[in-house]
């Protein structure tokens, strides 16, 4: 196959994975850009990619300069291009297309971000309180409270808001994991609320739970769109709030409240506890112990 063809059934592959559209888009950009570099280093035999191939590309990646700025690549930007690789690379095995997957025991250094970081307790709150609709308390519900990833919320629909048992239930979180995700007692109200407003005379409840104004699926980026107005409206415009980070802090609050890490990797949906930690922004004054799941 050539490199047009590899992009073409690549794409394929992922999408039929049922892999969320975002995560489908970003695999496919980070492998366009590594077909990219491969011609222009005149690299067009799959066979001949060795582990210093990759080597080389990946401190091509953490050295080149954005391609909307000057500025380079964002800390964590290169650790998504490495897990195209690996996926991109385990296909091409699996079909038979190289005999040899470079990526398979090649170890290569972590980048991290230094943007993402917890939000003090005191800053979510000034986030509640300057709230003006069910939807936008809703909103930070979900993606603080419940912890949830940008699309496990938008794709929400109402059957999987269960209020009597207090509980969220994602159907297909990363990697297509199920998983069930407690609603607070604290953060109860604004789900009961919101459903009262928007669904509680509708027969049908196999449609989005989270709609915008005109009453149609709320967007990913209509929800981000959302935290930036209460950033700007509670005067916070100096902190870095998106819906990843809402993520990160109830993370690194469960952890500060005494919840183990096990538990958290579990509310989170993470594989591994390894990458609940990097969640963690690590506090030198913890709270005591106390119960968040009552």
């Amino acid at each position: 196959m050539d490199s047009k063809e590899i992009q073409i059934h690549f794409d394929q592959y992922v999408f039929a994975k049922g892999l969320s559209k975002h995560t489908c888009a970003e695999l496919s950009f980070c492998v366009k850009e590594f077909l990219l570099y491969l011609e222009s280093n005149n690299i067009l035999n799959f066979e001949l990619i060795s582990e210093a191939t990759i080597s080389n590309y990946h401190h091509y990646l953490i050295n080149r300069k954005k391609h909307t700025s000057n500025g380079k690549l964002s800390g964590s930007t290169p650790n998504h291009h490495v897990y195209a690789l690996k996926t991109l690379f385990a296909w091409l095995y699996n079909i038979d297309a190289i005999s040899y997957n470079p990526m398979l025991d090649l170890q290569l250094p972590k980048s991290y971000s230094t943007k993402t970081s917890a939000l003090p307790k005191e800053i979510i709150k000034k986030l509640f309180s300057v709230t003006q609709s069910d939807l936008e308390r809703v909103v930070l519900a979900i993606y603080y409270g419940c912890g949830l990833r940008r699309t496990e919320g938008v794709n929400l629909i109402v059957s999987d808001i269960d209020l009597h048992a207090s509980q969220v239930l994602v159907r297909k979180g990363k990697f297509n994991k199920r998983r069930i995700v407690p609603i607070n007692k604290s953060i109860l109200i604004h789900f009961q609320n919101y459903y009262s407003s928007e669904h509680q005379n509708k027969l049908n409840k196999d449609v989005p739970f989270l709609l915008n104004s005109d009453s149609k699926p709320l967007s990913g980026k209509h929800a981000y769109g959302i935290i930036k107005n209460l950033r700007h409206r509670a005067g916070l415009n100096n902190f870095h709030i998106t819906l990843h980070v809402l993520r990160h802090s109830i993370a690194t609050h469960l952890f500060e409240s005494g919840l183990s890490i096990e538990l958290i990797q579990k509310f989170l949906g993470h594989q591994s506890s390894d990458v609940s930690y990097k969640y963690i922004s690590v506090s030198n004054n913890r709270n005591k112990r106390k119960a968040f799941f009552q």
